[in-house]
């Protein structure tokens, strides 16, 4: 088995998991463009701290949210949404933060 393969069968796993409990969240992902949309497992961090680069660097507060790569048919990219039907709260994906075979983490917008 990959890593990519065993990462995305673990995240699977976990989530299912993390959901049950409460740090994480079912969402619905919409994409910007066309008409693609996906069940997916989110994590959101509220206030979190980002630097910008350099010696003047200046410290701001953002929300991030997490998903599995394995839940989405591509990578979220700016404008995607992230739904969380529970709360009926939504998320407008601002940028990508980082992304690796398990995971991505975009910045949102407020």
């Amino acid at each position: 088995m990959s890593q990519k393969a065993f990462l995305q069968k673990l995240d699977s796993i976990c989530s299912a998991a993390f959901v049950a409990v409460g740090p994480a969240d079912a969402a619905v992902w919409r994409a910007r463009r066309g008409t693609a949309v996906a069940d997916c497992t989110v994590y959101i961090d509220r206030d979190v701290a980002l630097s910008t680069e350099g010696d003047g660097g200046v410290t701001y507060s953002v929300t991030t949210i997490t998903v599995h790569t394995a839940d989405l048919p591509r990578a979220a990219e700016e404008g995607d949404t992230f739904t969380i039907p529970e709360t009926n709260e939504q998320f407008e994906v601002s940028r990508a933060l980082t992304s690796d075979e398990s995971r991505t983490v975009c910045q949102v917008k407020d």
